[in-house]
C-alpha cells in the first residue's frame, strides 16, 4: 500500500504521447518512405544492381546512408506514439550512423577528384562534372552534419529536434533524385547523347527546392532547417560554373586529392 499505481495500458518503455505541437509530425513517417523510396530506386541502378560487384568504401557509404534513412522514417513514429524511450535509444544509434554517413561520404570526394585529373570524359560526365560534383558534396555533406548537430542540441525541444532531422532527408535526397531522374529522360528521349548529367541536376535540384518550399508553406513557419537545406541545395544550380572555375580546380588536386603511391 502506499505505492502509486501506473496508469492501465502504459508500460515503462511507453509514456505518454505529447500531443500540441508534436500532433503535426504524426504522419512525417509516411512522407519520409516516400523519400526512403527515392533513395534506394535512384541508387537501384549504379549500386543495388551491382551489389556483389561494389567496392568495400562504396558499400559502407551506400549502406550506411540507406540504415540513416531508415531510422529517419522509424524514429517520427516511435516519438507520436509515446514510445520515447525506445526514440531515445534509438537516437544513440543514430549518431554512430551520422557519422558514418559523414566519413563514408568524404571517402568519396578524392575519388571524384582522381577521376577528374585522369581525363574521364564520357560525354554524359567529364571533369567539369566531377569537380563541381565534388563542391556540392562537400556542401551537403557540411549541411547534413550541421542539422544532425542542431538535433542533438534541439533534443529537449521535441518540435525544433522533429525539424532539424527530418531536414537531414533533404541533404541526402538530391543526389539520388538527381539519378532516378535520367530514367524518364532515357524513357522519352531513347538515349543520354548530346546531354551533361548536368543537364539533369539542375531540374532535379528544382524539385528538391520546390518540396521545401511546400513544407515550410505547410507549416506556416520558415525554421532555420527548412532554410538552410533551402540555401545548401541551391548548391546544385552553381556545380558546373563552381566545376569549371580553375582555382576550385587547383584547390581540389592540392587539398582533396589522395597521394599517389
Amino acid at each position: 500500500c502506499g505505492r502509486r499505481r501506473r496508469p492501465h495500458g502504459l508500460s515503462p518503455d511507453r509514456a505518454p504521447p505529447k500531443l500540441g505541437a508534436m500532433e503535426n509530425y504524426k504522419n512525417a513517417h509516411r512522407w519520409l518512405i516516400l523519400a526512403f523510396v527515392i533513395v534506394v530506386l535512384g541508387f537501384f541502378r549504379s549500386y543495388w544492381s551491382k551489389f556483389p560487384d561494389v567496392d568495400f568504401a562504396h558499400h559502407l557509404h551506400l549502406l550506411s546512408a540507406t540504415a540513416w534513412f531508415a531510422l529517419l522514417v522509424w524514429q517520427p513514429r516511435l516519438a507520436t506514439t509515446g514510445r520515447l524511450r525506445q526514440h531515445r535509444r534509438n537516437g544513440m544509434i543514430g549518431l554512430f550512423l551520422a557519422g558514418a554517413v559523414v566519413g563514408t561520404s568524404l571517402l568519396m570526394v578524392p575519388r571524384n577528384i582522381e577521376n577528374a585529373v585522369a581525363g574521364i570524359d564520357v560525354g554524359f560526365v567529364d571533369p567539369t562534372f566531377f569537380y563541381g560534383i565534388s563542391f556540392f558534396d562537400l556542401v551537403t555533406v557540411a549541411g547534413f552534419s550541421l542539422a544532425v548537430i542542431m538535433a542533438i542540441l534541439t533534443a529537449r525541444r521535441p518540435e525544433d529536434h522533429a525539424l532539424w532531422m527530418i531536414s537531414t532527408a533533404f541533404w541526402i535526397i538530391g543526389p539520388a533524385f538527381a539519378r532516378l531522374a535520367v530514367l524518364p529522360v532515357v524513357m522519352i528521349r531513347g538515349n543520354l547523347e548530346g546531354l551533361q548529367f548536368f543537364d539533369i541536376i539542375v531540374p532535379a535540384m528544382g524539385l528538391v527546392l520546390a518540396v521545401i518550399a511546400f513544407v515550410a508553406w505547410r507549416m506556416k513557419r520558415l525554421h532555420p532547417a527548412l532554410v538552410l537545406a533551402f540555401l545548401g541545395n541551391t548548391a546544385g544550380f552553381v556545380a558546373e560554373p563552381i566545376g569549371d572555375w580553375e582555382p576550385w580546380r587547383n584547390f581540389c588536386e592540392a587539398v582533396l586529392l589522395r597521394p599517389s603511391d
